[in-house]
């Protein structure tokens, strides 16, 4: 038996591959497959975005060596597992932001957060004074700092796992760097068909698009904040709180996708953005540092510092004057994107025999 954690009746990026895993190994590899959803309360956990798929859920693991529990990064699920002395357990790797977040929300109470926090203040309140002419250091910058220089080698939660998955090549990369002894291998994924069967027609949409910039909406910052306001005569809408059809049609007509939030993990909406022909502007920090995760030209990625405003503003105002010409660039971009569904499938069949 397979058992896969998520959180019961939630719908996200993350949620959505761990049921997509689930869905492949039960129909393409004859797995026994059981989603486990925390918390077990509750009478009827599964999302109304994941019914379709038929996967049935249990609130009881059997803690037995033949069994296997694959478990997403959250610090709450790592050590919610550590219960479990018995079944094999895998830890995937959704993001790399996420699990320090948690981790240090877990390990630290308010009053603890605070005084080791008090850095980040010093230096963000530097930063607005000077109009973040350094760049912008976040929380998640921070938290991340204060990990790096530690050892977690010896962390109970991550030693548990017989072997660990990485979402993308910043995850892999963290691991090998931070884990030394830390068995891992790339298990990725892939766009939703709604992105994927639109790519095919999206050449005969270009008529649609508008000079309209989207950006993440739920991860934006005051560098983002910073764009908007230096470009006031351009049209931005924030892609947040709607559904994928609503994503689509909204990329559709937009010619740039901006993406300035930390990037945990290889985000998807980048990718959507770009099947559905957007050029993409992003930062450096997670995933967008990786050219494996976010392979863009290298000047469509900025470090989050003010003179680099005019440089971004120019570059809107190129792509809206020859949209066709800066489209181009993404070609590769959006192939790579279309073969992913193809990898996830082979990448799961190497590690098939170790679950």
């Amino acid at each position: 038996m397979i058992y896969i954690y998520a959180p019961h009746k939630f719908s996200s990026g993350g949620p959505e591959l761990l049921h997509q895993l689930a869905y492949i190994l039960k129909n393409k590899h004859k797995k026994n497959v059981k989603m486990f959803y925390q918390p077990t309360t509750k009478t009827n956990p599964i999302h109304k975005d994941f019914k379709n798929l038929n996967i049935k859920f249990t609130k009881k693991i059997i803690d037995k060596k033949k069994n296997t529990l694959i478990i997403p990064e959250v610090y709450s699920a790592l050590n919610h597992s550590l219960r479990y002395k018995n079944i094999k357990k895998v830890i995937w790797w959704l993001s790399v932001n996420n699990y320090l977040n948690s981790k240090f929300r877990s390990e630290n109470n308010r009053f603890s957060r605070f005084f080791i926090k008090i850095p980040y203040f010093i230096i963000y309140f530097f930063n607005r004074i000077t109009s973040y002419y350094f760049g912008i250091f976040t929380k998640a910058d921070f938290i991340f700092s204060y990990y790096i220089q530690k050892n977690l080698n010896k962390s109970p939660e991550l030693k548990q796992a017989k072997f660990h998955l990485a979402q993308s090549d910043y995850a892999l990369n963290f691991i090998k760097k931070k884990f030394l002894s830390f068995k891992v291998f790339l298990l990725k994924d892939f766009q939703k068909d709604i992105f994927l069967d639109e790519y095919k027609n999206y050449k005969k949409n270009i008529k649609l698009k508008k000079n309209i910039v989207t950006y993440n909406g739920t991860k934006s910052n005051d560098f983002m904040n910073s764009i908007i306001n230096y470009n006031k005569h351009i049209k931005f809408i924030p892609l947040i709180n709607l559904t994928p059809k609503e994503v689509k049609n909204t990329l559709l007509k937009s010619k740039i996708y901006m993406d300035f939030g930390f990037h945990p993990g290889m985000d998807r909406p980048p990718r959507e953005a770009a099947l559905l022909g957007n050029c993409i502007i992003t930062n450096l920090k997670g995933s967008a540092k990786h050219f494996k995760d976010v392979p863009l030209p290298a000047n469509f990625k900025f470090k989050e510092e003010t003179k680099n405003l005019n440089k971004i503003k120019k570059l809107i105002n190129s792509i809206f004057l020859d949209y066709a010409k800066y489209e181009k660039k993404f070609k590769k971009y959006r192939k790579q994107i279309t073969l992913e569904k193809i990898i996830f499938y082979s990448q799961i069949k190497r590690i098939i025999h170790l679950l």
